[in-house]
């Protein structure tokens, strides 16, 4: 079974819609580490002051709790539902509840404390990502409640009790400081906190009696900004002070600003404490207005200041060649490539380059591949574009406007060839044959049917297992298979003693590899960061 984290994300890292794509990165990074996410939201910025000053006009003196909790549940209700709609929008499979369904039974009243909760609604949730609105709960007749001031973090740490399940409170600052550091600057953030410590300086971070309760169950708190691998834990500790870390951000050298391009772009522009942009390579730089260097020449980009060089032009050459030349010269690579991948296999594995986007798109296949060491067979629809394209044709349509569809999506290329005859899915064969089993696949030679000639009610399904044996075949499914529909993914892992894990989301979009891509080079600013604290 797999393990829960419970991520809360408080009005501080939420003040506009806009920033819901930063959670949404966040429950990615963890979900790529094989764990499921039950997302704790507040309200989006000055949501709860607009419903409070709202709910003050109506009332000549105290509202009624029952009336001012339904209000106030409003902007979390709301919060949730539009993470839930940006998951969606990148990929990434997920259930909205509300305090209904996990069942959240509190005393009474707007200062109400949690009693209980429904462990059985997360534990049965087909989704390995769950959001729930902060702050709201139900009373024993069923009344909306809120837990108070700092109810969110409070929801979230008992959820974390209830669930077992690690508790990351995202907030606008990394930690608890020694001291305010906007007060003082050259205030250390602590690595380690004690409950009574916490209680002492971090009542402007963290409530209280969220402290009070992780204490009383001897539950540690983790105090994160987005994005950062490091954190403030609040447990039974002594004190430690984190060492000073130079936050230089990573220089980034984009090759490539089309669809997926365009998508990494604007959110490295929207981090500049954490990555610069020194350059991106285009074809035409007069179609893009960026504030960033633009160049035709891909060379020019590889070879400038950059640490990390982000392949995203596709196909064999000259993306070879030039993510082979950026790793000569030391530079990290990330790509979401699988073909380059396929065609050079040795490539795979090399300590500098990262792919995790060039398999399932918001998919973590291969991180899920790389954990799991005792795989017999993989077997899963990876093209999301031939998925939309037959479930199209299931509604009635032929194939050139299935395709015709799929392209205005945004989920087909403009030559769509290689997601319809199955070199797509025998590129991402190649790779996850290489990464499970070690065994090194020409894509050419993998087995494959065209989409043309697949019978209604058929998905793409391609396959390998650890004997190198493999093919892509239109196939009627049912199961987790059979219910992909449009773009979706969906991947089984089989193990030797016949357990299986499985994973789905989008795999073809703007977002989904995106998102992927993002994921990766989060991960190299983590790295990065824990690298010089431990130092």
């Amino acid at each position: 079974m797999s393990k829960f984290i419970v991520l809360k994300f408080g009005s501080s890292v939420l003040p506009t819609e806009e920033a819901l794509q930063d959670a949404v990165q966040e429950i990615y990074r963890h979900l790529r580490e094989g764990l499921r996410v039950v997302a704790v939201v507040s309200a989006i910025g000055t949501t709860t002051d607009s419903l409070v000053q709202r709910s003050r006009g109506w009332c000549d003196g105290e509202p009624p709790p029952d009336a001012w909790a339904t209000v106030l549940g409003t902007g979390e209700a709301l919060s949730a539902g539009l993470l839930g709609l940006a998951l969606s929008r990148s990929g990434v499979p997920c259930e909205v509840f509300d305090a209904a369904r996990c069942d959240l039974r509190t005393t009474e009243g707007i200062d109400a404390e949690p009693l209980g909760i429904d462990t059985s609604a997360f534990l049965s949730a087909e989704a390995d990502v769950i959001v729930v609105p902060g702050f709201v709960g139900r009373d024993h007749r069923g009344r909306p409640t809120l837990l108070g001031r700092g109810g969110s973090d409070l929801t979230a740490a008992f959820l974390a009790h209830s669930l077992g399940a690690r508790c990351r409170l995202l907030k606008d600052v990394d930690g608890l400081y020694e001291a305010d550091p906007n007060v003082h600057p050259d205030a250390r953030r602590l690595a380690r906190a004690s409950f009574e410590e916490a209680i002492r300086i971090g009542g402007a971070v963290v409530q209280p009696k969220t402290v009070h309760f992780a204490r009383d169950r001897r539950l540690t708190l983790e105090i994160a900004a987005l994005g950062e691998a490091e954190c403030t834990l609040i447990g039974p500790h002594a004190v430690r002070a984190a060492p000073l870390v130079d936050a230089e951000p990573v220089r980034i050298g984009l090759l490539g600003c089309g669809t997926v391009g365009g998508g990494v772009l604007e959110r490295l522009l929207l981090h500049p404490e954490r990555f610069e942009v020194t350059g991106v390579a285009v074809r035409e730089p007069g179609r893009h207005d960026q504030p960033v260097p633009l160049a035709t020449d891909c060379l020019a980009v590889v070879d400038g200041p950059c640490e990390v060089v982000v392949e995203l032009i596709g196909g064999v050459e000259p993306a070879a060649s030039l993510i082979q030349r950026a790793l000569d010269r030391g530079k990290i690579v990330v790509t979401a490539n699988k073909a380059v991948l396929a065609a050079h296999p040795e490539l795979l594995g090399h300590p500098r380059l990262l792919a995790s986007a060039s398999v399932g798109g918001a998919l973590p296949v291969l991180e899920a591949v790389g954990r799991l060491t005792d795989l017999v067979r993989v077997e899963g629809v990876l093209n999301g574009t031939s998925n939309d394209v037959l479930c199209s044709i299931e509604q009635g349509r032929d194939l050139a406007e299935a395709v015709s569809l799929a392209q205005d999506r945004g989920f087909a290329e403009a030559d769509p060839s290689a997601d319809l005859d199955g070199r797509d899915a025998a590129h991402k064969l190649a790779v996850i044959a290489r990464l499970a089993f070690g065994k090194e696949l020409v894509a050419d030679w993998v087995p494959r049917e065209h989409v043309a000639d697949a019978p209604s009610g058929c998905r793409q399904v391609a396959w390998v297992d650890a004997e190198g044996h493999c093919g892509v075949e239109n196939r009627p499914v049912d199961g987790v298979l059979g219910r992909c529909r449009g773009a979706e993914n969906a991947v089984i892992l089989h193990r030797k003693r016949g357990g299986t894990v499985v994973l789905r989301g989008l795999g073809a979009g703007r977002w989904p590899t995106a998102v992927a891509v993002l994921a990766d080079l989060f991960s190299l600013v983590g790295r990065r960061e824990s690298a010089k604290e431990v130092a």
